[in-house]
């Protein structure tokens, strides 16, 4: 889309002259986004474009990639050194290679390591050290690799799925280069320990032994750092007087809900009383639109996952006034690995800019089967159509929805408690009981239910909870279950008036839809179930077979696994469809390389090249291609 806007600006808009041009390609190159490129190129006139260049140093915060004037001059600086540090004789100015780019971007490293010292036994390479980074689509710490592949060339961003460890080593030999990955990582320990550690792991504290997702992400993101900052630019600016701002008085649950086959997902619902909102008026309708941002930070405060969404609402006048003593509510679903989290949820209302936040912690339990869900409380439940269900939505159980207690507080006659087990083998006795908080733990209610045995799978327990007789107050309900007890706390407040709940934002996706396989593999991916991943990934190719991103991702996965067969096999029929897509090219050359087919890895590369023609990877790899076949020349 950003590339197109930036097309149809060129097309529509007058010549650049001498200077614009200078500064967009020679200054700003790679610290402006796709989105203030366009609105510059899309300008009328000479003058016009001089103000959008003082308001982008100048504006600091209100433009998209936030540089002030002394950023300006910070700027320039890195230039002038990046071209000072990164110019090879033979190759473009350093302001221009990858290198420069990150050099521009975040700035000089922590630490550069240059390897001139390991002699013949690695290519060319860099070690950069990055900590204290607060971007929220980085880690806090990483390593970035840079290497001259093959000896020649420039310097590039190294990748541990595109290239692998061989790929800095020197082979003296020409069968070397199908040299195993353990024996890789093993020969650049030789050499230098920090080094094999960055090598195996980009991210500390990723998980090295699985697939290097965090690592790749971290590279995507760099690439496409200037759009990154806009896109969560222009969401803090939204936010970002939140202070001085009305509060939506929000309300908030978030719990670890197993699906049918005992995948947790995380369920939330944020409610805000509609009394607290301002409309938009237009003839006889009336309009409120809401920004919903969620930030998922693990235990040591660095970012697994990120999401925004605008939700339009457009009712009558007659609906208005129904909705004036409601709560409204937005619910949706999470897929995130195993662990314990914090989600950060910001929602802004416009028009009036009323907006608020709240942090909920949650905890994700193991993808094996109801261990740890914990106990979740609702006020009432929706019973569905008779199924089966073909989508499957927030706070779904079985065959009904429940309305979760987004405050834990209760006024009604009754409460309902629901706790996810393991199917048992024998029956199971579960003892639920109420007691007050406090020093007297006085127990209020007990009550005793029983789960059938059945076949392998997820099992709900439902407990109605009568609320008549106890007294307000701060309570915990206890649930003792055959693998140990859960708890959870409640209040009951019989002065506060119930609201109803109006739900204006429920997710609905089929349950067996291939993005929700595909979810599912990358969940497993990271935790290190290479095996799980790659089935689950594998059925959402199935589902979904001519999906290039499920694809590309399954295929990576087996290749990283040294399934090259598999990965030929997988990638032929897509390549078909779609005959220019470099990627899927790239891919099916390196695995025919592995499998010893050097006819089908030149063609491949071939293809490829003609597509990405300044690619030096590319140019390696053919002719890696050619030696095996015996028939080396200039690539």
């Amino acid at each position: 889309m950003f590339s197109l806007l930036v097309a149809l600006a060129l097309i529509q808009s007058s010549p650049l002259a001498e200077r614009h041009r200078r500064w967009l390609e020679e200054e700003v190159h790679f610290v402006i986004g796709q989105r203030d490129k366009a609105r510059f190129l899309a300008l009328d006139d000479e003058e016009a474009r001089d103000g959008f260049i003082r308001d982008f140093w100048a504006r600091g915060g209100s433009t998209a990639t936030g540089f002030d004037q002394a950023h300006r001059q910070q700027h320039l600086a890195r230039l002038e050194e990046a071209d000072r540090l990164f110019t090879l004789v033979e190759t473009t100015p350093g302001r221009f290679t990858e290198r420069g780019r990150v050099y521009q971007i975040l700035g000089p490293p922590g630490s550069r390591e240059v390897y001139a010292w390991a002699g013949n036994r690695l290519y060319p390479l860099e070690l950069w050290h990055y900590t204290g980074r607060t971007e929220a689509f980085l880690p806090e710490s990483f390593y970035l690799i840079f290497f001259r592949e093959g000896g020649y060339r420039d310097y590039r961003m190294w990748s541990p799925t595109a290239d692998g460890a061989q790929a800095l080593l020197q082979h003296h030999d020409p069968g070397q280069f199908l040299l195993d990955e353990h024996s890789a990582h093993e020969e650049l320990r030789r050499v230098d320990v920090e080094l094999a550690q960055a090598v195996r792991n980009l991210v500390p504290g990723d998980g090295g032994d699985g697939p290097a997702f965090a690592a790749e992400s971290l590279l995507v993101n760099l690439r496409n750092y200037a759009d990154m900052m806009e896109r969560y630019r222009s969401l803090d600016a939204r936010v970002v007087a939140r202070a001085s701002f009305q509060q939506l008085g929000m309300s908030s649950i978030a719990a670890a809900i197993y699906d049918a086959v005992g995948i947790p997902q995380v369920h939330y619902a944020l409610e805000v009383p509609a009394s607290k909102l301002q409309w938009s008026h237009e003839e006889d309708r009336f309009g409120v639109s809401f920004g919903v941002a969620c930030r998922m930070l693990d235990v040591s405060g660095r970012e697994a996952d990120a999401f925004e969404d605008w939700i339009d609402v457009e009712v009558s006048e007659d609906e208005k006034r129904s909705l004036a003593g409601q709560a409204l509510s937005f619910q949706g679903r999470l897929i995130l690995s195993t662990g314990r989290y914090r989600l950060d949820f910001t929602l802004v209302s416009a028009p009036g800019g009323t907006s608020d936040t709240v942090s909920i912690p949650v905890e994700v339990p193991g993808a094996s089967g109801g261990d740890s869900a914990p106990i979740l409380l609702g006020r009432s439940r929706q019973r569905l159509a008779s199924g089966p269900f073909p989508d499957i939505r927030p706070f779904q159980i079985d065959d009904f929805i429940l309305n979760p207690s987004s405050d834990g507080s209760f006024s009604a006659k009754e409460a309902l408690a629901y706790v996810q087990l393991a199917e048992p083998t024998e029956w199971a006795k579960l003892q639920w009981s109420l007691a007050a908080r406090g020093e007297s733990g006085r127990i209020v209610w007990e009550a005793e239910s029983e789960v059938s045995p059945g076949p392998p799978g997820i099992r709900h327990a439902e407990q109605v909870i009568p609320l008549h007789g106890i007294r307000d107050g701060a309570y915990t309900l206890r649930v003792e279950l055959p693998d140990g007890r859960r708890e959870i706390p409640m209040t009951i407040d019989s002065s506060k008036v119930p609201q109803p709940v109006r739900v204006l934002a429920r997710e609905a996706l089929p349950a067996g839809h291939g993005r929700i396989r595909f979810q599912r593999g990358v969940l497993f991916a990271r935790a290190g179930d290479t095996g799980s991943a790659i089935e689950e990934m594998e059925e959402a190719a199935r589902l979904l077979p001519r999906d290039l991103e499920i694809h590309s991702k399954l295929a990576i996965l087996l290749y990283t696994t040294e399934q090259y067969h598999r990965v030929v096999l997988l990638l032929e029929p897509l390549a078909l469809h779609y005959p220019n897509e470099s990627d899927l090219l790239v891919l099916l050359g390196y695995a025919s390389l592995r499998l010893g087919k050097s006819a089908d890895a030149i063609s491949y590369l071939e293809r490829a090249r003609g597509l990405r023609p300044h690619d030096p990877r590319l140019a390696t790899a053919l002719l890696q291609a050619r030696q095996q076949a015996g028939s080396a020349k200039p690539p």
